[in-house]
């Protein structure tokens, strides 16, 4: 990283702070049904089929 250390525990501070609004955020999806389930990878075995 640079010559500032003093930096870092703002990096660190703000982490926290997006991680925490991230999980809001899908708090919320999850309430609004938007997002009942976890993304989950495509089935491309099956796509290879049809």
């Amino acid at each position: 990283m640079g010559q500032r250390r003093d930096l870092t525990a703002d990096y660190a501070r703000m982490i926290n702070e997006v991680a925490l609004i991230a999980e809001d955020g899908i708090n919320l999806l999850i309430e609004k049904g938007w997002m009942e389930q976890p993304p989950s990878a495509t089935d491309h075995e099956t796509i290879a089929k049809n």
